[in-house]
C-alpha cells in the first residue's frame, strides 16, 4: 500500500512506478483538484507580480483583479479539460493502455505541482517548472499509455487541440479572451 505523500513525491520526481500507482488510484483526485487549485492560484499571482511590475514601469495597471480571477479559473479549468481529451486521444485514437480517467486525472493534476513555481517572480524558476512538467508528461505518456516521445507528441497534440477549443469557449465566455487590459491613467 502507497502513501499520498510517497506517491506524490514519486509523481514529481519522475518515477514510472509511483506514477501508474496514482493513475490506479481514483481516490487520490480530490488531492489532485487541491494541487491544480494551488497551480491556479500560483498563476494568479504570477499575473498580480506581472501587473504591479507594469504599474511601477509605466504608471498605470495592465490587469484588472477580475480579468486575473477569470484566467486563474480557466488555468483551473484547462488542466482537466486537456487531460480528458489527451487521455481519450491516448486511448481511443493510439490505442495506449486503458486507463480510468478519475485514475488519470489524479496522475495529470499531481504532474502539475512544479507549476507552483510560476509564483515565483523570477523568470528562470518558470522555466524550470515548465521544463520539469514537459519531462514529467512525456515520462507519464510512456508508463501509463506505453508511448514513445512521438506518439506521446502526436496523442498531445490531437488531445491538446481538441481542448484548446473548449477552453477557448469557456474563456470567451468569461471574457478572458478579450483582452480585458485596464489602461486607466490618472492624466
Amino acid at each position: 500500500m502507497s502513501s499520498f505523500v510517497g506517491d506524490l513525491k514519486g509523481v514529481v520526481t519522475g518515477n514510472a512506478d509511483a506514477m501508474k500507482r496514482v493513475a490506479k488510484t481514483p481516490s487520490h483526485l480530490p488531492m489532485a483538484v487541491l494541487i491544480v487549485a494551488l497551480t491556479s492560484v500560483a498563476k494568479f499571482f504570477q499575473g498580480w507580480h506581472m501587473s504591479k511590475q507594469a504599474e511601477e514601469l509605466f504608471g498605470f495597471a495592465l490587469l484588472d483583479t477580475t480579468f486575473l480571477v477569470k484566467q486563474a479559473v480557466v488555468a483551473f479549468l484547462t488542466v482537466f479539460i486537456m487531460a480528458f481529451f489527451i487521455q481519450f486521444a491516448s486511448t481511443k485514437w493510439f490505442k495506449g493502455a486503458k486507463v480510468d480517467l478519475k485514475g488519470f486525472m489524479s496522475l495529470y493534476g499531481f504532474m502539475m505541482l512544479p507549476m507552483v513555481l510560476v509564483a515565483v517572480p523570477f523568470s528562470l524558476a518558470q522555466l524550470v517548472a515548465l521544463i520539469w512538467v514537459l519531462v514529467l508528461f512525456f515520462k507519464m505518456m510512456k508508463a501509463i499509455f506505453g508511448f514513445g516521445f512521438g506518439k506521446a507528441l502526436l496523442a498531445a497534440i490531437v488531445g491538446g487541440f481538441l481542448g484548446l477549443i473548449i477552453v477557448g469557449i469557456i474563456g470567451a465566455v468569461l471574457g478572458v479572451n478579450e483582452g480585458s487590459f485596464s489602461f486607466e491613467t490618472s492624466f
